[in-house]
């Protein structure tokens, strides 16, 4: 009987084509050619609502056959002589632990990257994150749809969450006041109750704090310009800034 693992390479040949969060390959190309599509597969499983992304070698890709590699990635370096895991685990952001079975299916060598999904942001390789398009790894800065629906997809809302080390200070006067009469325009039963809210009853009203914390949500709405040394590149870089 197959094992789990073995099963698992068997169902993704079923697969008709390769898939945002699945990529068959037969050999061992480069160290960077791997670190580019674990991020491309992490970021395409959260896309399409899968606890995984799947590279595959020794699968071809046109048919699904099992063909096997060559490839053995505990006897492969990479630069610097370095093993090809912790090469790959270093370059990649946020860290992910991806596993790697090597198998052996009707004889012949499979190697399967199993690679957890992205959550709390994109997986970035060498600070630049991946998405796969069609059968193609590009980017993700190039495709600034998969880039919000990668944001939305998030197991958690970032943007509700708290910058600790931000103020009051780090809030624009004038974006605040705007927000105050977009609040008031909204809420007009309210009006005269909102012109006597101070600043941080306003925020907490308004649902931009959170017991009177500044939140992400507060940086990206009434920061001011520098404020979004709160936020991390990535999520800077997704909302514009």
């Amino acid at each position: 009987m197959p094992n789990h693992y073995q099963s698992l390479v068997l169902s993704l040949t079923q697969q008709p084509t390769e898939q945002e969060w699945l990529e068959f390959k037969l050999n061992f190309h480069s160290p960077d050619e791997i670190g580019k599509r674990i991020s491309a597969l992490a970021n395409g499983a959260c896309l399409a609502g899968k606890k995984f992304g799947y590279l595959v070698f020794g699968v071809e890709d046109g048919t699904h056959h099992v063909v096997g590699t060559s490839f053995s990635p505990k006897a492969k370096k990479a630069k610097g002589n370095e093993d090809l895991e912790h090469w790959l685990v270093s370059r990649l952001s946020p860290k992910i632990h991806f596993t790697i079975h090597e198998l052996q299916i009707d004889g012949k060598a499979v190697v399967l990257f199993e690679i957890p999904v992205a959550t709390d942001t994109p997986i970035s390789f060498l600070h630049e994150p991946y998405i796969r398009i069609g059968s193609f790894t590009k980017l993700l800065k190039q495709y600034p749809d998969q880039s919000r629906k990668l944001w939305q997809n998030r197991a958690d809302d970032w943007s509700a969450e708290i910058c600790h080390d931000a103020t009051l200070e780090d809030l624009d006067p004038k974006a605040l006041a705007v927000a105050r009469q977009v609040f008031a325009d909204k809420n007009k039963r309210l009006a005269e109750d909102i012109r006597e809210w101070d600043d941080i009853t306003f925020l907490n009203k308004a649902k931009i704090t959170i017991r009177g914390q500044i939140t992400n949500t507060a940086i990206i709405l009434l920061g001011r310009y520098e404020s979004t040394s709160f936020l991390s590149p990535a999520q800077a870089h997704i909302i514009g800034f």
